[in-house]
Parts: C-alpha cells; structure tokens; sequence
C-alpha cells in the first residue's frame, strides 16, 4: 500500500485487515475500524440516495468533533459534495453572511447557538438502520 493512499481508502483498508481495531476514542465510545467504515458507508447511502446529494453540491459541516461529524465529513467527501466546515461557536450574523454567499444543500451535524435545529438536515437513527452494510 503507497503512502499516498487516501484517508478514505486506508479506513477501508483497516475495517478489512483489522475490524475490531480501535479507530476512534471519543468519550466513553470506542468505534472500531469496522463500524467507523460502515457508518460512512451508510451515512454516504444516506445522502446520496434519500437526500438525492449529487457531486458539486455544497454541504455545510458543523465541525464538533463527534463521530457523526467525521461520517459526515467521509461521507460528503465518497458523495464528491463541496464540503464547507463551520466552527460551532461561530456568531449567527457570521453563519448568516456564509450561508447567504454559499447557498449550502445541507447544513450536517449538532444545533448550536448560532445554528438553529430548523437549519441542520437531521437524519435519523432509524433511517441508518435500515441501511446494511458488510465487510465479509
């Protein structure tokens, strides 16, 4: 494998070669190379085929480093959307005048003073669960 793989290819790589390999420690979560491979790969089923995101479209990131963030983040990235990352402490007149001069598709992640629950796309855990995935 060349040094110069992608981020994206490598998680591949690794759900494959070791699954129950720790990816991501993020408070008292431990998500494995496996189960972080399947997340994007359903959060990348998620917006391409339910939320119809197409290559070029511009989707916010609310950049709260969770592991939904990164999914979406992978996830924008496998769909060729524009991804945009917005700091989570950003002012609302400063969210305001970005998203009037980017005209996002899809604002992606956790409400935050600035950005109201009405303006994020939810996707539901239901709606991921639907989706199976499998690396065997």
């Amino acid at each position: 494998m060349s040094h110069l793989q992608s981020v994206e290819y490598n998680v591949f790589h690794w759900a494959k070669t070791t699954p129950e390999k720790i990816a991501i420690y993020h408070r008292d979560e431990r998500i494995s190379y496996s189960q972080l491979a399947t997340n994007i790969l359903k959060v990348t089923y998620l917006l391409s085929a339910k939320h119809s995101l197409k290559m070029g479209d511009i989707v916010f990131l609310i950049a709260d480093k969770s592991p939904t963030f990164i999914y979406n983040y992978y996830a924008s990235h496998l769909s060729k959307a524009i991804a945009v990352m917005i700091d989570p402490e950003i002012s609302a007149q400063r969210f305001d005048m970005i998203k009037s001069r980017t005209q996002p598709r899809f604002i992606f992640g956790n409400p935050t003073k600035a950005i109201s629950k009405e303006c994020v796309t939810q996707m539901t855990s239901s709606e991921s669960s639907d989706v199976n995935i499998s690396f065997d």
